[in-house]
């Protein structure tokens, strides 16, 4: 895997707080289920990153980063949590040289009329490869007077060039991370449902699309040598869908495993992992994926 990629945001605290994560085993650590694809544009690259509200002007340098860091570049399906709504971010994503990619992304409230240019008005966004042919939001309950969503993206994805597209459910999330007058855990999984029930009405339509599930889920519990399972949010989903990162991953600065990506459908995982990028309080998770429809020597 590529070395680790500081940037000029790096502070000390971080850089200790992410060495202690690499020897943790976290931090640009993949795990290779099958042979992945040689050519990072074949198959399906899926990438959950939060970039916790990342500058305004820090814009065209965090572009840069995930169109060519070694561990996320040819992104097929990328989901961003605390996008600014004023961000450049999105725009420079959008259309590069060899590719012109679809955009949908929700801010978390309504923009308000009068907003200062320096108001972030964080939101989700989903960058697809692919044309997106529809998209929504499914506005979550809040459980501290706290506006949070989930957004959902429809893609007709290529798993090969000589395999027709395939319908594709992407649904990105960013869950509460704190809640007044009950527990944490329990204002999630509230969130957590309303999601899974959209799930399961789309899928009853569509049994056999593929469908990703992504985002930081604000989850405690997901460390080495944990004495007490996963919150509920994360056993559900994984009751429902496969997690490609199988087994403890840090994906956050405080060792917790916060942020993930489940697949199911026909997709088959090949490998998966969190990408040293530290210039947020969270890592990259990154999943290369391929269709079964493909075989199962597929390279």
């Amino acid at each position: 895997m590529p070395p680790p990629h500081p940037t000029k945001r790096t502070s000390p605290v971080v850089l200790a707080l992410a060495f202690v994560l690499l020897a943790l085993g976290g931090c640009a650590t993949f795990t290779t289920v099958h042979q992945p694809v040689q050519d990072p544009h074949e198959g399906l690259r899926v990438v959950s990153y939060n970039i916790a509200m990342e500058r305004l002007e820090d814009a065209q340098d965090l572009a840069d980063l995930l169109k060519h860091h070694p561990a996320l570049r040819g992104f097929g399906v990328l989901g961003l949590q605390e996008v600014c709504q004023r961000s450049k971010l999105l725009g420079l994503l959008k259309t590069t040289k060899d590719r012109q990619d679809s955009v949908h992304f929700v801010p978390d409230k309504p923009p308000k009329p009068n907003a200062a240019d320096s108001d972030c008005n964080k939101g989700l966004a989903t960058v697809s490869r692919w044309p997106i042919q529809a998209r929504g939001v499914i506005h979550l309950p809040r459980v501290r007077n706290v506006q949070r969503n989930a957004i959902w993206t429809d893609i007709l994805w290529t798993p090969g060039p000589e395999h027709p597209p395939r319908p594709l459910r992407v649904y990105n999330l960013h869950l509460d991370n704190a809640s007044a007058g009950i527990p944490s855990a329990w204002g999630r999984w509230l969130q957590m449902k309303r999601v899974l029930a959209h799930i399961e009405r789309w899928r009853n339509a569509h049994p056999n699309a593929d469908i990703i599930v992504l985002g930081d889920f604000n989850n405690f519990g997901q460390e080495p040598r944990q004495p007490y399972p996963p919150e509920a949010t994360i056993a559900r989903v994984q009751s429902k869908l496969n997690s490609a990162l199988e087994h403890y991953r840090a994906t956050h600065v405080s060792s917790h495993q916060t942020d993930w990506i489940f697949y199911g459908g026909q997709l088959r995982l090949l490998q998966a992992g969190v990408a040293c990028l530290w210039r947020s309080d969270h890592f990259p998770v990154v999943a290369d994926l391929t269709s079964t429809a493909l075989g199962p020597h597929t390279p």
